[in-house]
């Protein structure tokens, strides 16, 4: 026994030799490069593993890898946008890969809800744009990056306001009470905010259009879904990119006005004999730098992306404009024999403003042209002595633009946290395909805000020694989820299964104060106590909170036969708090298919063809808390006992039976490809009926203790076509071209405004003209039976003698009245169609972008026309004239009518961009250099004269004289109010640069 352990013992380092050996041969080394099989180039990214094994790595820039394999490897080349291929290794040290571009478009994967999908395998209206097709150039937001990529999806901001938030509207509006814009989804957050993200950490955006897409997310899905994908690390080197660009704004158009010499002519007009063009006075060449650095790389197990951006900007008004600093992290970790993947993503933004005075731009055009801007004395027709030398005039609604603009603050500071950290675990060892997903995030949002009105301002200060104001607001969002995946494949049939369940808590809180009477301007809004008029009881303070909360429990079935026959089928079962004791929960079903008929038929010059059908109900709760219940609020005082005692009232009644909004739609629709691929595109047909409105309707007191109820009422219809087209025009190693457009109609319907208990109330008159003179005079009906967006106003049919616009009796009784009877439509402002327009050139290195964009069919109210395009302002406060194409001089009396409706139809380069790829040599540590040029907004071609011919389809309603405060209208779209901000022109000179 002892001499056979010697004899193993002699041995054992001869074994263990043999089996060092054996290991080392069995693990080489293999390296090689993945390029192109159309222009045999690098293609950095593609991921490379051994198949059956956990190794893996990625291609760098240039399309090199380099990887330890064993002895009988098969290296699997995988990458989005190219057909994955396999390669047996043998004894090869040097395995170069060429991948084929994958074509047929239909393979692309697109994000969905709770998930993804090949592009092939989609039965709803979903689009998907990538980082490459967005909008280039300054790009502050991110809604701009889709702006007229969509069919279907309006995307608008009516002038150049670098504070201004977009209008996001899909297939028009399916909500009067509740969110109009469709609900944003980062990285799976809920709910997040657009303004969490930045433009440049954008790797795509998914866009769920129709209610079978939508249905998943139940509730908020009524009026779209937007999915946004930010970008991650890939295995492999480490990747630095640094993108920087310097950008100039200026002024490209704004109300046309008469000049000193033309006014100096008006009969009656006042004449201060100076010459000054107020738009110059209150405005100067915007200009904004943004600086973008990200790191990112991996290995096979963990993969990270970081990355910084900074945005400063000044807008073309005086102190107008922001700095944001913007942070991200994306990390991804996988564990346990790659069976748990971890993932974190963090995002912080910091965003300093300031926004200026919309009302120095709205003085600036009916200012007297002839009237100085300084006049230190006090006892002239322009004393400006009691106001800083400023120029002022004691007339109604006028202030000095540029007083307005210098001697006043409007200020403010928003910070948003974004954190998200998600696991998923594949028990592939228990139950194949199984995998379960948990995640949690929470969003943080501070808004404070600032305003100082000097005490020698006449706007807001003057009368009030002085005025502050400061508010708070603060939001924070608390998102729970967790998924069962289970993917299985049987003869011929692939089907995925989803459940889930979510939790998402919302508390809302705010502050605010406003005093004035400060013995110096030295405190603005930074010492409010310092503001007699809170020890004087005239200051106002006030406060709230609230808060809601959201409960789910969703499921989705899809199923693939062999590529041709797909069916999906949802279901999303939620309940919120601010519905109604006997309504807490809502049911949201939906039901797809399609059948991919180029696989069953072969017809010529069609590479595929899909046609699909879907149905899915979603829902919308009301934008307030509380709602549902019965409510009190102060009412004023009341004498008793001897002295005053505050009092409160019932402000809204309670309503047990408050629920969803429903919007039940029906899509049909076809993907396509033909001639060799070359040709792609999309055809949709929606009908969607939005029922149970929100509306706020009158009711008998008593038995009601308050005078009005939200109930749910309404009824509301949208359908219309879309259609996607891209085009491969040319396609060579030297030039190639590609073309695309997408467009879009639409017909929206307000089917019910009543109910059998409440049968009046079928019509609705809004958006009053405002002052000076024309309070009273609504401009838009919305009535039962009729189509949504109708302006409505007198006809003019001429002059009377007295200068006032002759109107048209329209109900035949020999005379025109104010009243409904002699009034009639005179407009709609929503479009008929909406379009893109797209061309991509690359000629040797140089590549060229030219982005059209524009709307047809709809009308806009021209509110500066309707206002000053008389003389009647020239003679009672000595306004300025809007001189338009349609100036009339005979007309002496400002009466809104007809005429001042305008046809808005446009056609707008909104993008240019021509860019150099700069040749680097052999061993440059620097990977990538491009150099480009952009214009925005560059010429307009339109028949309107306001200022801006976008769709406005919600009204901006102006403040009162004095500044007052405005508000957001969405029952009244087509209104240019005069608190647009001027259209501006963006020139735009950019490097990217990797390393």
């Amino acid at each position: 026994m002892m001499k056979n352990l010697l004899k193993v013992g002699r041995l054992l380092p001869v074994i263990l030799l043999c089996i060092g050996v054996t290991a080392f041969a069995q693990e080489r080394k293999v390296t090689g490069k993945v390029t192109s099989s159309e222009d045999k180039a690098g293609v950095p990214g593609v991921n490379v593993i051994e198949k059956g094994k956990t190794n893996g790595t990625a291609t760098d820039l240039d399309g090199n890898y380099s990887i330890m394999v064993s002895g009988d490897a098969t290296l699997v080349f995988s990458a989005v946008g190219y057909s994955t291929k396999e390669v047996a290794v043998g004894s090869q040290s040097v395995v170069d890969v060429s991948l084929a571009a994958d074509v047929t478009q239909l393979s692309e994967i697109v994000v969905t809800g709770y998930g993804t999908q090949e592009k092939k395998e989609i039965t709803s209206a979903v689009a998907s744009v990538k980082s490459e097709d967005f909008n280039r150039g300054t790009v502050n937001d991110p809604a701009q990056l889709l702006q007229g990529k969509v069919a279907g999806l309006s995307i608008t901001r009516p002038g150049g306001d670098p504070n201004g938030g977009f209008n996001i509207r899909l297939r028009g509006i399916s909500t009067f009470g509740a969110n109009t814009e469709p609900l944003i989804v980062i990285d799976g957050v809920i709910g997040a905010s657009l303004s969490t993200v930045d433009p440049n950490d954008i790797a795509s955006m998914d866009v769920l259009k129709d209610g079978s897409a939508a249905a998943i997310y139940g509730t908020r899905g009524g009026s779209g879904v937007i999915l946004i994908t930010t970008k991650s690390g890939k295995a492999g080197r480490v990747n630095v990119d640094y993108n920087a660009s310097l950008a100039v704004e200026s002024v490209a158009n704004s109300i046309d006005f008469m000049s000193a010499s033309e006014y100096a002519k008006v009969p009656g007009a006042k004449n201060f004999g100076n010459n000054t063009d107020w738009l110059d006075v209150v405005t100067s060449p915007g200009r904004s730098h943004v600086h973008n650095i990200a790191v990112s790389g991996g290995t096979a197990k963990t993969t990270y992306r970081a990355s910084v951006n900074l945005r400063d900007a000044t807008g073309v008004a005086i102190n107008s404009g922001f700095q944001q600093l913007n942070t991200r992290l994306n990390l991804t970790q996988k564990a346990l024999n790659n069976r748990a993947t971890f993932s974190v993503n963090l995002t912080t933004t910091t965003k300093d403003a300031e926004y200026g005075f919309k009302e120095s731009l709205r003085y600036a055009i009916v200012a007297n042209p002839t009237m100085p801007v300084w006049d230190g004395t006090t006892t002239s027709a322009t004393a400006g002595g009691r106001f800083a030398g400023y120029a002022e005039r004691d007339i109604f609604d006028f202030f000095n633009p540029l007083s307005i603009a210098k001697q006043n603050k409007n200020e403010g500071k928003d910070i948003r946290v974004l954190a998200n950290i998600r696991g998923d675990y594949d028990f592939d060892d228990f139950v194949k395909g199984l995998r379960l997903s948990v995640s949690y995030s929470q969003q943080d949002e501070s808004d404070l805000r600032g305003q100082y009105y000097a005490k020698t301002s006449k706007f807001r200060g003057f009368g009030r020694n002085g005025l502050a104001g400061r508010q708070t607001n603060q939001r924070n969002n608390k998102l729970f989820e967790t998924t069962l995946n289970y993917v299985k494949d049987f003869e011929g049939v692939n089907m995925t299964l989803l459940g889930g369940y979510s939790y998402q808590e919302f508390f809302n809180e705010g502050f605010g104060a406003e005093g004035g009477n400060f013995l110096t301007d030295a405190f603005t809004y930074n010492n409010l106590g310092a503001a007699l008029d809170f020890k004087n009881g005239l200051g106002s303070v006030y406060s709230y909170a609230n808060s809601n909360k959201l409960v789910a429990f969703f499921g989705r079935a899809n199923l693939n036969f062999k590529n041709n026959f797909f069916v999906s089928a949802s279901a999303r079962y939620e309940g919120s708090s601010r519905f109604g004791a006997n309504e807490k929960f809502g049911l949201f079903p939906a039901l797809s298919a399609g059948v991919n008929l180029s696989n069953l038929v072969t017809i010529p010059a069609v590479n595929s063809l899909k046609i699909r059908g879907s149905y899915g109900l979603t829902g919308t709760q009301p934008g307030d808390s509380y709602i549902s219940l019965q409510r009190f609020g102060p009412a004023g005082s009341f004498f008793y006992n001897g002295s005053f005692v505050n009092s409160y009232a019932p402000v809204s009644n309670a309503n047990p039976n408050l629920k969803w909004e429903t919007k039940a739609e029906y899509n049909f629709g076809a993907d396509f490809a033909l001639f060799d691929s070359r040709l792609t595109g999309t055809l949709d047909y929606y009908n969607r009926t939005t029922r149970d409105l929100y509306l706020l309707k009158n009711v008998p007191v008593p038995p009601n203790l308050a005078s009005q109820t939200l109930l749910n009422i309404g009824e509301l219809n949208n359908s219309g076509l879309e259609l996607s087209l891209n085009y491969n025009v040319i396609s060579n190693s030297n030039f190639s071209w590609t073309t695309g457009g997408n467009f879009g109609t639409i017909n929206m319907k307000v089917n019910k405004l009543t109910s059998e208990e409440l049968p009046d109330g079928d019509t609705f008159y809004l958006a009053g003209m405002g002052a000076p003179g024309q309070n009273a005079f609504t401009l838009v009906r919305v009535k039962e039976g009729t189509e949504f967006g109708q302006l409505w106003g007198p006809i003019q049919e001429g002059v009377n003698a007295n200068g006032t616009p002759k109107f048209k009796d329209l109900d035949g009784n020999g005379s025109y009245c104010d009243c409904d009877a002699d009034k009639t439509v005179i407009g709609n402002g929503l479009p008929t169609l909406t379009f893109g327009f797209n061309n991509n050139l690359k000629f040797g290195n140089w590549d060229a972008n030219f982005f059209f964009r524009g709307a047809l069919g709809h009308e806009i109210l021209n509110s500066y026309r309707g206002f000053y395009e008389n003389t009647e302002g020239t003679t009672v406060d000595n306004y300025n004239v809007v001189n338009t194409k349609y100036y009339n001089p005979a007309i002496k009396k400002a009466a809104v009518n007809n005429t001042h409706v305008e046809k808005a139809d446009f056609l707008r380069l909104d993008n240019a961009t021509i860019g150099y790829n700069v040749q680097l040599g052999e061993g440059s540590m620097i990977n990538k250099l491009r150099l480009y040029l952009s214009g925005q907004n560059l010429f307009t071609v339109t028949g309107y004269t306001g200022i801006d011919p976008e769709v406005r389809w919600a009204d901006q309603i102006d403040g009162d004289g004095g500044g007052g405060p405005g508000g957001v209208d969405p029952f009244s779209p087509g209104i240019e109010r005069r608190s647009t901000y001027f259209t501006t022109r963006v020139l735009t000179l950019g490097l990217n640069l990797s390393f």
